[in-house]
């Protein structure tokens, strides 16, 4: 029989939430591949932010685990729409982290917005608290390379395991679009 007893462990439990992380409805949100407690969320208010999470000691004699999200960063697209900041439809991080900065490693994460365009941000990581570092734009794709439609989907091409050792030159970032297109982007980190 496929019933289960009741003293069986759930297969999951709430960790947390946060609720009105935004103003309007969220559309994508992503883990960083490469430190597990970094989180985007991109929304139709045009904010992106950038959280982490943190962990909360178990006791022994309990078997769920709790967090909390801490707001790391929240910012806007350069896309505008209007006076307004373009709707985020889609995150995506990069599978490497950037080259080493003197304040400390940072993620790129591609962002898509309603309007088809894409552009890369560099996010800090790892910095101390109190840190003034802020995510920058370190590029806006060319108009004419990006859809005509809003972005759906964006995907990094997964690092074979020699590539994590030896970084390559170049990384892939695929996107989607409600314009019935696929893009292959080449990116030089």
């Amino acid at each position: 029989s496929s019933s289960s007893s009741s003293s069986s462990s759930p297969l999951f439990s709430l960790a947390t939430a946060v609720d009105s992380a935004h103003k309007r409805i969220v559309w994508s949100i992503h883990f960083c591949p490469f430190d597990s407690t970094i989180l985007a969320s991109g929304s139709r208010d045009g904010c992106i932010k950038i959280w982490k999470i943190l962990e909360e000691p178990q006791e022994q004699t309990s078997q769920e685990s709790s967090c909390t999200l801490q707001e790391l960063y929240s910012f806007e697209p350069c896309a505008r729409a209007g006076k307004k900041a373009d709707s985020v439809t889609a995150l995506s991080f990069a599978p490497q982290p950037r080259k080493a900065q003197p304040q400390g490693h940072s993620a790129v994460l591609a962002v898509g917005v309603e309007s088809g365009l894409i552009e890369l941000w560099q996010v800090p990581l790892g910095q101390e608290e109190g840190s003034v570092d802020c995510c920058s734009v370190l590029q806006c794709l060319p108009i004419d390379t990006c859809h005509a439609s809003s972005i759906t989907k964006l995907a990094w091409k997964p690092l074979r395991e020699e590539e994590t050792n030896n970084k390559p030159q170049f990384l892939t970032l695929a996107s989607s679009s409600m314009d019935y297109g696929c893009r292959i982007f080449e990116v030089k980190l």
